[in-house]
């Protein structure tokens, strides 16, 4: 079933601020929906479950309308003339929210980054987008009721007390940055679910970096508000634009000016220099250090890196364009989407390369060079990105370290008996045969995780030719103007690209830590792991990647060491003086420690990020 939605392509104060075109503030895009969709919002994968903020009653979303004769494509009831005419009514915030959440999706699950279906982290087939879930300035997603939530500033009075069929109020729904932020921490728990318990302070900033970077990819992936950025500086990024995120919702804790206004500021900014205190507090010359160990504020370090490699990327690749005689605005797309989909795949094949358990930045960034070297072939990703991808994390004091692989003869192995449900002994009789490849601590018990298997995709730079067709400003103007403005942004040709077949295996153990926790010492279970891709068709390994720090130097600061081990007595011991974590016996929704064999082991600890790190606007009187 093929289907066109729709999704915001600017933040509402973002659009508002700069008098974006009405008709250029709704986005379409079409997608391909093989088990169909059904009236309300309803796939397999995702469904819509809205409710009335003041009534609590159950709303029904719009009717999906079959093609007309002769046609394919099947629409909503929502038109884009009606988004264009209003976009806070019920049914327009219903569908951009949807729309958003199903776009991020796609994106990531593209042959160019993931190349396989999402598997969410909870025990359910859908994920329950609510766009109307309350009144307070935040959003978040929440793995026990399978649901990403988003919910509204209620600053005017009572939603239903707009003119005509307009809702009051300032909706985090109708943000996009916030929508694929929240998405994206479903995304990650599905593809790394182990992060979700991690104590680690890091482990949990990783959530939050993650998902902020995909709020930008998903702008990046907007035609419109690409065009927008690239028409006003004639081809050059306007970093400030670009790097904020969620302005209308972040604008709230900003103090207005003297006119009275609070104006557009992100909840965050990729845009920025802030770094890791390194052994003896120090940070690089031109830094900012970053002391604090809340994952919002820490998250930021990994995000601004990966910001800053974006920047350098597309500058290099202007550079490139203007010595073979193109002219800046004309590659300026190109640009855009080459260095989009190098950070995006380095970004979400490094999730997939993860350990299990507790990881440190570091630890991430040597997934991220692991999953560079493996699949970009060197005519993209020569030792010069990828050495411009290691000095931005260094200049963070994000240690890199080495990647050790150790190659086994694999030729009499059947790969291919492991794309499969029935092969349970054979993974462990693997695993167990090559130890050393995965790791393994020795009279350790370990635990094999489900197998994966991904056809990635590789690519190939476009000539001059391409560019030129495809992104000169008459060009993109055109397109922008024309009946075809619902199609997405353009990329460089598939025919560019490759695919090969990988397979995924990831192997974990948990250890006894004694910590010197809310003034007392208590032993905590944490788990670590190894991860090991095999590439199925040449039978060679691609990469592996482990938070065994067993011979590994104290600087590259792996989880395991104990620099993190100290970051997670410290954030463990302030949760608990706040009672944000809660002793329990039996699994709840909050982050709560049980007793087990001799030890605690911590639950749900990513529950504690929503969307704002506690600056919530308080409910209104009328509530």
């Amino acid at each position: 079933m093929k289907i066109r939605l729709y999704y915001p392509a600017f933040d509402p104060r973002y659009a508002e601020q700069h008098n974006i075109d009405p008709k250029l503030r709704i986005q379409g895009t079409d997608l391909t929906i093989p088990s169909g969709m059904l009236s309300g919002l309803v796939t397999e994968k995702v469904a819509l479950t809205d409710f009335d903020p003041e009534t609590g009653r159950l709303v029904d979303g719009p009717d999906v309308i079959p093609p007309a004769k002769g046609r394919k494509m099947h629409r909503l009831s929502v038109t884009r003339e009606d988004l264009k005419q209003s976009s806070k009514t019920v049914a327009a915030i219903q569908t951009l929210c949807f729309g958003t959440v199903m776009r991020t999706i796609d994106l990531l699950e593209d042959e160019k980054v993931l190349g396989r279906k999402i598997k969410w982290g909870f025990d359910g087939e859908q994920l329950f987008v609510v766009p109307r879930a309350g009144f307070r300035a935040n959003a978040f997603y929440h793995r026990r009721s399978h649901s990403v939530q988003f919910l509204l500033v209620a600053d005017q009075g009572p939603p239903s007390g707009g003119a005509g069929d307009d809702q009051l109020g300032r909706y985090t729904a109708l943000s996009p940055d916030i929508v694929a932020h929240e998405t994206a921490h479903a995304i990650v728990d599905g593809i790394a679910p182990d992060l979700y318990s991690a104590s680690t302070p890091q482990s949990l900033a990783l959530h939050e970096a993650v998902a902020d970077l995909t709020a930008l990819i998903v702008s990046l992936e907007t035609r419109n508000f690409v065009t927008h950025i690239l028409d006003k500086n004639d081809g050059a990024l306007d970093v400030s634009a670009i790097g904020a995120i969620a302005e209308e919702i972040g604008a709230l804790s900003h103090k207005k000016t003297q006119d009275g206004k609070s104006h557009a500021h992100g909840l965050r900014n990729l845009s920025n220099d802030l770094a890791l205190p390194d052994e003896n507090g120090e940070v690089p010359k031109g830094m900012i250090r970053v002391n604090s160990t809340e994952p919002h504020k820490l998250s930021e370090v990994l995000s601004g890196a990966m910001f800053s490699f974006f920047v350098a990327n597309f500058n290099e690749l202007q550079k490139q364009q203007r010595e073979q005689g193109i002219e800046e605005y004309s590659g300026s797309g190109y640009s855009v989407a080459v260095a989009n989909r190098w950070m995006t795949t380095v970004l979400y094949r490094a999730l997939d390369y993860l350990p299990p358990g507790e990881i440190s930045f570091s630890d991430f960034a040597r997934a991220m060079l692991a999953a560079d070297e493996a699949h970009f072939p060197s005519s993209l990703s020569s030792d010069e990105i990828r050495n411009r991808l290691t000095n931005e994390l260094n200049r963070r004091n994000i240690r890199t370290g080495t990647q050790r692989i150790s190659q086994p003869d694999l030729t009499g192995e059947d790969l291919e008996l492991f794309d499969s449900s029935q092969n349970d002994w054979r993974v462990y009789d693997f695993v167990n045969r090559y130890k050393s490849l995965f790791r393994i601590p020795d009279n350790t018990p370990f635990r094999v995780h489900d197998p994966q298997v991904a056809n990635r995709a590789l690519f190939v730079a476009s000539d001059k030719h391409e560019i030129e067709m495809t992104q000169s400003k008459a060009a993109r103007h055109a397109m922008v103007d024309s009946l075809a403005e619902d199609a997405d942004f353009l990329e460089p040709e598939k025919r560019n690209e490759e695919t090969v077949r990988e397979l995924i295996l990831k192997v974990s153990w948990k250890k006894k830590e004694t910590l010197r926790v809310h003034g007392r010492d208590r032993d905590f279970w944490f788990m670590y792991g190894t991860t090991v891709a095999f590439d199925m068709d040449r039978r060679i390994v691609t990469l592996q990647v482990t938070t065994n720090s067993d011979g590994r130097d104290a600087s590259e600061d792996i989880a395991s060491q104990p620099r993190q081990r100290k970051a997670r007595a410290d954030l463990i011991g302030r949760w608990m003086q706040n009672d944000r974590i809660e002793l329990s016996s039996v699994p709840g929704a909050s982050p709560y420690m049980l007793e087990r064999d001799g030890a605690f082991e911590l639950c749900n600890m990513a529950q504690r990020l929503h969307m704002t790190k506690g600056s919530d606007v308080g409910l209104p009187r009328w509530v």
